[in-house]
């Protein structure tokens, strides 16, 4: 009635044999019958296997030294889990050569935390010779099926292997595993290796694995980030060894007819397509694409002599990888920078070449890459979406804080391009960025920093004290190194007596001040009888001088804004959702590049009702029901809707057309709905040069205008 610690004690050579137990009771005879027989019972109680309830073993012994027959049985609170059977020998060594037989033993039964779910039935043989010598040798073999297998969310049907572990040698007959509708894989061969030892050795043993299986719908049950995706999947691997590790050979992997849609993704990812070599545990991928809107995907990878800087999955190195978009783009929503639902051409390519490069290892990843975006309305910051907000937003981001930001496990240099109809519509603004303006953004692991950035805008309007003013011009740039910020803009409104009030945004190049100290905002008129601010912004909202408005109309001047602010706010956040689906039907039948559909709903509101709330509550007047609902149609639906849609005709030739309604009021208070069309075509020429065509009709103001615009842009680095 000893423990284990004490027969380790005095045979310490065979401490890596034995499991930990409680008591090892013994009954045996002798030469009872004059023959040198043995005739034993071995019992171990509460052996510790780690993870493994405690168990019992029970083990007859009879025959001679020389030859002894084994059997027993291993249980658990008399409950018999293994039947035991074989051959074991006292002299002139000791050895054993035990099996086991097994029944539909359920592992959740036997392992105190199981990680699943599985039955268990077949045989395994355990073979010890020597034992007791420097050099005992331990072999195991199974033959041995598997049913009812889970794990997490991964479903097996069914599993059966037949293999052994020789000396130096994992030889496996055959293996074969069912997963219906996920995967089905089998290999047969063998390795120069030792999985009990974990030892590997020198050799020519191949294993062959083979997998077809149903990646994309294992990639669904992941995340629930998928909310569909199908496609085939197959694996072929002749695994081998090295001194060190596991070798691959040779082999392919192939996806194909892949399709993944993401959530928040308009449109999905289609006809994936990955087709990759194994050679001497590297992955070479010969074709990587996939389609997503009109524009393809396309990646593959390289290999340097120095794979310092290549992603490494366990032994296998996968190169660095390189991507390329090619233009007009995939189609894609970019989350938080634009709205929900809406579509952004994207193109990728490298900033000194064909291909954007991603450089590794994965944690400490180096990005360096050229995109192109079209077609992108951006709401930035994040939360930006009022005045007030954009500019508490822009004068919180523009202090550099103390504190430490959590690193990323990767460092970018990101030069982003302006391409065809991009604008900027975070409330109260909605500017077209000129083609040709870019972004340098880099990040160095512990923070962003925009390195370099020019932004032109030419097109476009801002929502100034209830009033829309033209854009004329404006210039952003910034250039970290000098720590230079600078902003420069001109706007313009032309009100119904011909006066033309100037809405000018400046900052002062004394850059060692903050920013908003330097901001400088300037309105003016070119009419003589406006002598300050108060004057031009009575012009603006009444079309009157100060001395002719009544003392109501005073006080109510500049509350007029704040009810622009909230229409903006209520517009953006209540009504723009429900034109998603309305616009991605559009531009799907019609086959376009974008399509959108602004409405001024929520602001027509507040002009038509703010100034004079009585009329608020005439609406609720049975009498005046059916023309309150002409003139709710026309004014409140109809004013300053916009309808804009673009198309890539080529390569480089671009579309754009815009249609707009705004309502004016003549002398005699008679309204009419004016139709406002805008079509522009613009081709990209080599060299860097852009030649532009507009066409515009304005029936207020200019009536019809053409434009011809050649444009070259120049960049100077380190000014």
């Amino acid at each position: 009635n000893i423990d284990s610690g004490r027969i380790i004690s005095y045979y310490p050579e065979i401490s890596h044999m034995v499991p930990e137990f409680d008591s090892v009771n013994i009954f045996a005879a002798y030469n009872k019958d004059s023959q040198k027989s043995i005739d034993a019972w071995v019992n171990l109680n509460d052996v510790d296997l780690i993870s493994v309830i405690p168990l019992s073993v029970d083990l007859f012994l009879k025959g001679k030294p020389e030859l002894l027959t084994m059997s027993g049985e291993i249980s658990h609170k008399n409950l018999t889990l293994v039947d035991l059977n074989g051959t074991g020998s006292l002299s002139p060594n000791l050895d054993v050569a035990l099996a086991a037989a097994i029944d539909d033993l359920k592992i959740q039964d036997v392992l105190i935390q199981s990680p699943g779910l599985a039955n268990i039935s077949g045989t395994a043989e355990l073979h010890m010779r020597d034992i007791l010598s420097q050099n005992p040798v331990m072999e195991i073999a199974a033959d041995i099926i598997g049913r009812e297998i889970a794990f997490g969310d991964i479903a097996i049907d069914y599993a059966a292997v037949k293999a052994a572990q020789e000396s130096r040698a994992l030889v496996i007959d055959s293996l074969y595993v069912y997963s219906r509708d996920l995967f089905t894989a089998s290999a047969t061969g063998s390795l120069d290796y030792n999985v009990l030892e974990n030892e590997y050795y020198e050799g020519d043993r191949l294993l062959n694995i083979e997998v077809e299986g149903e990646f994309f719908p294992w990639l669904k049950n992941l995340t629930d980030y998928i909310l569909a995706s199908s496609g085939e999947s197959n694996l072929k691997l002749h695994l081998g060894t090295s001194e060190d590790q596991f070798m691959i050979h040779s082999g392919n992997i192939n996806l194909h007819n892949g399709f993944v849609h993401l959530k928040d993704q308009v449109e999905p990812m289609r006809d994936i397509q990955i087709q990759a070599e194994f050679l001497d545990n590297r992955l070479m991928i010969q074709r990587g694409t996939f389609s997503m809107g009109n524009g393809n995907f396309y990646i593959n990878n390289l290999f340097d002599t120095e794979p310092s800087d290549h992603f490494q999955l366990g032994f296998l190195d996968l190169g660095y990888f390189r991507i390329f978009i090619e233009e007009p783009g995939i189609q894609a929503t970019i989350p938080v920078v634009a709205p929900p639902k809406t579509l952004t051409n994207i193109a990728i390519s490298g900033q000194d070449g064909r291909y954007a490069v991603i450089r590794g290892p994965f944690d400490d990843m180096k990005i360096e890459a050229l995109v192109t975006v079209a077609n992108l309305d951006i709401l930035y910051p994040p939360g930006a979406d009022n005045l007030l907000n954009l500019i508490m937003s822009v004068r919180s981001t523009g202090k550099k804080t103390d504190t430490e930001p959590t690193p990323l496990p990767f460092k970018l240099d990101l030069q982003v391009n302006i391409g065809e109809n991009v604008r900027y519509v975070t409330y109260p603004t909605n500017l077209y960025l000129s083609p040709g303006g870019f972004l340098h953004l880099l990040y160095d692991g512990n923070r962003f920093i925009v390195e370099e950035a020019n932004i032109i805008s030419d097109r476009g309007s801002i929502d100034f004290f209830g009033t829309v003013f033209q854009v004329e011009n404006i210039a952003i740039t910034m250039i970290d190194q000098q720590n230079i910020l600078s902003v420069n803009g001109d706007f313009y409104k032309r009100t119904p007596d011909g006066s033309i009030i100037t809405l000018s945004v400046a900052s002062s190049p004394e850059y060692d001040k903050g920013f908003f100290d330097r901001l400088q905002i300037n309105l003016s008129s070119d009419n003589p009888q406006d002598q300050n601010i108060t004057q031009v912004l009575s012009r603006l909202r009444y079309n009157q001088s100060m001395d002719e408005l009544p003392d109501d109309q005073k006080q109510n001047l500049l509350q007029d804004e704040a009810l622009g602010l909230i229409g903006g706010n209520l517009n953006s956040t209540v009504l723009t959702p429900f034109f998603y689906p309305v616009e991605n039907w559009f531009r799907r039948t019609l086959k376009l590049d974008g399509f959108s559909i602004n409405a001024g709903f929520i602001q027509n509101i507040f002009s038509e009702y703010s100034a004079n709330p009585s009329q608020l509550a005439d609406m609720t007047d049975l009498a005046n029901l059916s023309s309150d609902i002409t003139r709710f149609s026309s004014s409140i639906l109809l004013n300053n809707l916009s309808v804009s849609m673009s198309k890539y005709l080529g390569y480089r030739v671009f579309v754009d057309y815009e249609l707009q309604l705004q309502e004016a009021t003549d002398l005699q208070q008679k309204t009419k709905i004016l139709v406002s069309n805008d079509i522009s075509l613009r081709l990209v020429l080599p060299r860097q040069f852009r030649l532009g065509y507009t066409l515009n009709y304005s029936p207020k103001d200019t009536g019809l205008t053409h434009e011809l615009m050649l444009q070259k842009s120049w960049r100077f680095w380190g000014l």
